[in-house]
């Protein structure tokens, strides 16, 4: 699975941003839904490298926060363990399709 440099949901186009890492709080991502991008971090604050696997289960997680908020749900009712077991299917979909 490659993760894009842009995607669209609703009326909004999402760009992704490869950044070293992010702190304030320390994450992997981060939806700017102001700015329509997401940041996926390359590595911890500690400067522990994330794998390639994390990267793209975080692009899915920041991409269904998307999803959500253009479904008019607000970020305080996303279930952040329903998006983490969510993504990580989407992620193992994505990974070993078949075409």
């Amino acid at each position: 699975m490659i993760i894009p440099r842009a995607f669209t949901v609703g009326p909004r186009r999402f760009e992704i941003k490869h950044v070293q890492a992010l702190d304030r709080p320390p994450a992997f991502g981060r939806l700017d839904i102001t700015n329509n991008t997401i940041k996926l971090a390359a590595k911890s604050i500690f400067e522990q490298r994330y794998p390639l696997k994390q990267r793209r289960e975080t692009f899915w997680h920041e991409a269904l926060h998307a999803c959500l908020h253009d479904m008019g749900m607000p970020f305080e009712k996303h279930d952040e363990d329903f998006i983490n077991a969510l993504s990580k299917r989407i992620t193992q979909i994505c990974c070993t399709a078949e075409v």
